[in-house]
């Protein structure tokens, strides 16, 4: 199981997969290094599926920081007839939202969303 913390690149989005609801979101996590002296700043990004869990959706907004685990699994994609690889973490067992994004329906700095709908923490609306 891995961990990232980045930023919600685009407001999440779902739909149902045999008669169940799969949330897909992408964040990019980034990350500074010196190079020759000089720093480089690199973003990765990781494109996420969390099952189960509609009432998520509306806090994961644009600009949002969140911290995820789960298993992650390498792919590949074709953009312009080049192979372009990508991670992908297609089960997210946790999700929490650090700072919420942009939108009226933004979460507070505090919530933790559960990946899964048991263990729900008491106070959140789902």
């Amino acid at each position: 199981m891995q961990q990232f913390v980045g930023n919600l690149i685009k407001d999440a989005t779902g739909k149902e997969v045999k008669g169940t609801h799969v949330t897909h979101f992408t964040i990019a996590e980034d990350r500074s290094f010196s190079r020759g002296g000089e720093w480089v700043k690199e973003s990765e990004i990781i494109q996420c599926s969390m099952w189960r869990n509609p009432n998520a959706e509306p806090y994961l907004k644009k600009g949002a920081l969140v911290l995820i685990s789960g298993y992650v699994k390498a792919g590949i994609y074709q953009k312009d007839g080049e192979p372009v690889p990508i991670m992908r973490m297609e089960s997210v067992d946790k999700l929490v939202l650090l700072s919420s994004g942009k939108g009226k329906d933004s979460a507070k700095d505090k919530n933790v969303i559960p990946a899964s709908s048991t263990g729900t923490p008491e106070g959140l609306p789902f």
